[in-house]
């Protein structure tokens, strides 16, 4: 009697589950066998969506503790907008997490500008000032809306 693909499905998993260790040891042997072969593989698995959230979630672990749900949600809590500049457009790998770059603290959730003009500056406030200084010298129409501490 032929059985059907849910009881096959079942058969095969509690036998991969009984001979995990043999399964294990015959993969790595392979995979030490076979090293380009394994290697172009996971290079073409993390181009894949289900890879690139797989790595993205790795790296936010590792470097954060922290996961893409957690920065999903902190996206939606910030109403789907980056807090510094209010876009909705988060740049072309999503939400960026703004950390100290000292204590490793997580800050924020902001978006790749904004990040690339924190890290730009330091996240010196002299710096930042020195570029509001700079955009409103240069674009004339902008300078009387400076404030006066600012023009020295």
């Amino acid at each position: 009697m032929a059985k059907t693909k849910e009881e096959m499905k079942a058969y095969h998993h509690a036998h991969y589950v009984a001979n995990r260790e043999r399964y294990n040891t015959l993969s790595k042997a392979w995979r030490e066998a076979h090293p380009e072969w394994h290697l172009e593989y996971q290079r073409a698995w993390r181009k894949t969506p289900q890879g690139k959230l797989s790595v993205r979630n790795g790296n936010l672990k590792r470097n954060y503790n922290k996961s893409d749900a957690w920065v999903r949600a902190q996206v939606e809590a910030n109403g789907g907008r980056c807090r510094i500049c209010g876009t909705s457009d988060f740049g072309p790998q999503g939400p960026v997490v703004h950390h100290d770059h000292v204590t490793r603290e997580v800050l924020d959730v902001i978006c790749h500008s904004c990040n690339i003009t924190l890290g730009g500056s330091k996240e010196s406030i002299r710096r930042l000032k020195a570029c509001i200084q700079y955009v409103y010298q240069k674009n004339t129409c902008l300078e009387k809306d400076m404030p006066a501490s600012w023009r020295e």
